[in-house]
C-alpha cells in the first residue's frame, strides 16, 4: 500500500526519543546501584569483532588485568577473537583508570596478527569515552536507533553487575581471603554466604 513504509519511517522518528529516554533513565539507575553496591565496571555488553589487526599506525594502550576480565571477555581472548565490550563506569576503576564522572567506556580490542609490535600482548585496544550525562545521553541516542530497549540494557546491566560479584568473590577465594578469615574466631565468611551476592 502507497505510504505504508513512510509512516512506518514517521512512527519509528516519533518512537526514538521515548526509547532514548527509557534506556538513559536505565543507566542512570544502573550507576547508582553500582555505586550502591561497590561496582566500579559493569560490562553490559560484549560482542565478536570481524578482522584482527594487521599493521597501520596505532598506539600502546593498556587494558584491564586478565585476571579481572568477565567471563566473556575471557572466552573472546580464549577463542583468540577479535571483540568490542561496552561497560558502564562509575569514575574510578580500581585506580586502573579514572574518569571524573560516570561513564561509557567502549572499547575494541583487535587481536594482533603482526609479529612486527614492540610488545608482548595479543591485543591492539581503542577506547571511545562517553563521559558524564552528555555521554550518557549520546549512548542512550545511539542504541535507541539501533534498536535496543531499556529492556536490553538493564538485563545486560543486571548480567554485568552479578558477573562483577561473582568475580570478586572468585579473586577474594584465591587470594585466601576467606581462608584467612576462617582463622579467625567468630568471623568465618563462606565463600557462598548470601549476603556477597548482589542481586535486585
Amino acid at each position: 500500500m502507497f505510504g505504508r513504509k513512510e509512516r512506518a519511517a514517521r512512527r519509528e522518528a516519533m518512537e526514538l526519543p521515548t526509547r532514548s529516554d527509557a534506556i538513559y533513565s536505565v543507566l542512570e539507575n544502573g550507576i547508582k546501584r553500582m555505586q550502591r553496591e561497590g561496582v566500579d565496571r559493569c560490562v553490559m555488553h560484549v560482542q565478536p569483532l570481524d578482522g584482527d589487526f594487521e599493521g597501520g599506525f596505532f598506539e600502546k594502550l593498556s587494558y584491564y588485568p586478565e585476571g579481572i576480565l568477565t567471563n566473556p571477555e575471557k572466552q573472546m581472548t580464549k577463542d583468540k577473537k577479535s571483540y568490542a565490550a561496552w561497560s558502564l563506569i562509575t569514575g574510578d576503576v580500581g585506580g586502573m583508570i579514572n574518569y571524573r564522572q560516570p561513564s561509557i567506556e567502549q572499547s575494541e580490542r583487535r587481536i594482533l596478527k603482526t609479529a612486527f609490535v614492540p610488545w608482548d600482548e595479543k591485543y591492539v585496544n581503542k577506547y571511545v569515552i562517553l563521559e558524564g550525562e552528555n555521554g550518557l545521553n549520546a549512548f542512550a541516542r545511539g542504541a535507541a536507533e539501533d534498536g535496543a530497549t531499556g529492556e536490553e540494557i538493564e538485563n545486560g546491566i543486571n548480567s554485568g553487575i552479578k558477573d562483577y560479584h561473582s568475580k570478586t568473590i572468585e579473586l577474594m577465594d584465591k587470594a585466601g581471603v576467606y581462608k584467612w578469615l576462617e582463622s579467625r574466631p567468630n568471623r568465618y565468611i563462606a565463600p557462598d554466604d548470601p549476603h556477597l551476592i548482589f542481586e535486585g
